[in-house]
């Protein structure tokens, strides 16, 4: 990752002012705030979560692994928001009760990565 890869603090600050639900502000700030990867986020169990310590436990990341995150203040706030005292289940959940999940591209399309560099392009296979 270069620096331009990244949002300015002006850019995250808007990012911000933009969210509609306490959903968008903590799924935001796990992203930005805890370098969370998104199927991380998506995965995410109200258990692995330590909010009186301020970590988080995760059991299943990318490859498998399992590693500890800490989780700012602003990142344990909007959680804390989000659940609103719910103490299991998947953190973001669908209306089935299930994890929420990624939208997966169709072959011969394109991702547009949404940086500065809008040539930027992922074909996938």
């Amino acid at each position: 990752m270069h620096p331009e890869d990244f949002l300015s603090l002006d850019e995250w600050h808007a990012l911000l002012k933009a969210v509609q639900s306490t959903r968008e502000a903590a799924i935001l700030w796990l992203l930005g705030g805890a370098g969370l990867h998104v199927s991380e986020v998506a995965a995410l169990k109200v258990e692995h979560l330590d909010r009186t310590e301020g970590y988080l436990h995760f059991v299943d990341g990318k490859g498998g692994k399992q590693r500890t995150s800490i989780l700012p203040k602003p990142v344990l706030e909007a959680l804390q928001v989000h659940l609103n005292g719910r103490d299991e289940d998947y953190v973001f959940e669908c209306r089935d009760m299930s994890h929420i999940s990624l939208p997966v591209p169709q072959a011969g399309s394109s991702i547009v990565s949404p940086g500065r560099d809008e040539k930027k392009r992922t074909d996938v296979e």
